[in-house]
């Protein structure tokens, strides 16, 4: 049946006695429905008024039409239009007898058809709240809306009366906060450095995974649970929180705060911290902020700091070193010439001799400190290591004894280099003299040749190494080893834990300013008891040098 077709459907006149005692029926069930309904969605108090006695229709009609919220009836069972007002219009870009030859499936997506008919199927008396929804609009867009509506008889027939309020620019609103929600909680969750919000007292409320992974803790979760006090159970020293919060109070923000932190195993790291105070009314009520991890910077820095310290240190000692030597040439001169004038065998000769021995010992510690400086004058030629450590392997065993076993393991197919043959006879004796006296009961002293990769890796963690390929040169003994403090002077000259008169602390200084001199890499495992000397292959060096000459840099 074409309800459209149907004057009944509109809010006309009528003349007929009984069509308008049907309609001032259908206006006063209308009017009723009208009030509670536009009540509700303006928020006002809704008071749903009694049946009006008989009165002319122009007022609600004026009503109806008027209302600046968009509103229409439509038939329960056809779902046709019977009646739409002027907002209506305007808003969905229909005209009025458009609307009338409509469905009320119409205006809404293919998609949300089934759920409309299902919402009507469930009609009850009263008003409904049918929640949000998507209109179409005449041209195509489409717009949310929520809508109330009432259960109605209108002009005879079962009907709605709705009323619609657009919505969109509250939907669009939330739905761009929670895209920046997404977007800022997804920078949070991905974040390569730690970040959290924590509260005055001292506990986390908010850390993300990389802070989590930092820490060694295997998710947030876990951090939050287990860090009840994060001066104490964080910060190595607890009054490095209470100064970042003072920092904080004080210029609202603390930039680049360095602490060292432990982990959760125990360990201890260093931590580079940006945080902000969270005000509220001037009171601080948390805190915000990023950490950082710079435990390598860290040692890298001490790696820089030692290179220069040393460095300063070579070029006091080999300017001693090289005066002292031309002392030393005029003194062992004097004295082989007084050995010349003497008889032999009396007591002025032997005190010659003596002198000249003296002068001669202390030429050897000028040599090694001029080594340690690199102002020795060196020869370097292209040698493998293999051979050269076949060459030292029998004086190596008569200058350490018996009681200490040597084994050698040499690599096959091993790069060569290129070095001075005496320094590396120098290297290897004052390692294994080293070595040696850190076992005076006997052991174990392994000389080892082997072809390595450094990485990327090795390279952060180790200053001025690049990656490539390298001939190691390792010597590892099984002796009592060093412990850190040890370990962080050894290369100083004159350094030594030998007691006085039996060392004179420039064996491993030596080895030092050597493997500078020859940008070699020199390792020394944390349990002091392994030397590594890793050095570009000879074949290597002849192609860098190429390149220079062929680029001509």
């Amino acid at each position: 049946m074409n309800t459209t077709a149907e004057p009944s459907a509109s809010l006309s006149f009528r003349t007929s006695t009984t069509e308008a005692a049907l309609y001032s029926s259908s206006v006063v069930s209308f009017s009723s429905a009208l009030c509670s309904v536009s009540g509700l969605m303006s928020h006002s108090k809704t008071v749903l008024p009694s049946p009006l006695p008989s009165e002319s229709d122009l007022g609600f009609r004026i009503l109806f039409m008027n209302n600046p919220q968009s509103m229409w009836v439509f038939d329960l069972k056809t779902l046709f239009f019977l009646e739409v007002n002027a907002a209506a219009v305007e808003h969905y870009g229909y005209s009025r007898d458009e609307f009338l030859r409509m469905r009320l499936a119409d205006i809404r997506p293919q998609e949300d058809v089934p759920r409309l008919l299902e919402e009507i199927a469930r009609v009850s008396a009263g008003i409904q709240h049918s929640g949000d929804w998507q209109h179409l609009l005449k041209d195509g867009r489409s717009i949310d809306v929520e809508s109330v509506s009432h259960n109605i008889v209108f002009a005879g027939r079962e009907a709605q009366l709705v009323v619609v309020r657009d919505i969109t620019r509250q939907k669009d609103a939330e739905r761009a906060l929670k895209q920046a929600e997404r977007k800022y909680r997804l920078i949070f969750e991905e974040a390569v450095v730690g970040m959290f919000q924590s509260t005055p007292e001292g506990r986390y409320t908010t850390v993300n995974p990389a802070l989590a992974k930092m820490l060694g803790y295997d998710s947030p979760q876990e951090l939050l649970t287990t860090i009840t006090d994060i001066s104490r159970q964080i910060y190595v020293d607890p009054h490095s929180r209470e100064e970042l919060k003072s920092l904080a109070k004080e210029n609202r923000v603390a930039i680049n705060f360095e602490c060292q932190a432990y982990r959760k195993d125990g360990s201890k790291m260093w931590l580079s911290a940006n945080v902000r105070a969270v005000t509220n009314d001037g009171v601080i009520v948390g805190y915000e902020g990023m950490n950082e991890d710079i435990t390598q910077r860290k040692l890298l820095e001490d790696q820089l700091r030692q290179a220069q310290k040393m460095e300063a240190v070579g070029q006091l000692a080999g300017g001693v070193a090289h005066d002292f030597n031309n002392e030393l040439c005029v003194i062992t001169g004097y004295s082989d010439l007084l050995q010349m004038d003497l008889p032999p065998g009396n007591r002025p000769h032997k005190y010659a001799v003596e002198i000249a021995k003296a002068g001669r010992r202390a030429a050897a510690l000028t040599r090694q400190l001029l080594a340690f400086s690199r102002k020795q004058v060196i020869q370097p030629v292209v040698l493998d290591l293999n051979a050269a450590t076949a060459e030292l392997e029998k004086m190596l065993r008569r200058l350490l004894g018996e009681h200490i076993e040597i084994t050698f393991k040499r690599s096959s197919g091993l790069g060569q280099v290129k070095m001075d043959p005496g320094q590396v006879e120098q290297v290897l004796m004052n390692l294994a003299v080293n070595s040696r006296d850190a076992m005076p009961h006997g052991g174990k002293l392994c000389i080892e040749t082997a072809n390595v990769e450094l990485d990327e890796t090795y390279a952060r963690q180790n200053a001025f190494v690049t990656p490539g390929s390298y001939v190691m040169l390792s010597v590892s003994d099984t002796g009592c080893g060093m412990d850190k403090n040890t370990q962080r002077h050894i290369f100083e000259p004159f350094f030594t834990t030998k007691a006085q008169g039996k060392g004179t602390g420039l064996g491993l200084s030596t080895v030092y300013g050597i493997a500078k001199q020859y940008r070699v890499h020199h390792r020394l495992q944390r349990s002091g008891k392994r030397n590594d000397l890793h050095s570009l292959p000879a074949t290597a060096e002849r192609d860098r040098q190429a390149s220079r000459t062929s680029t001509g840099s």
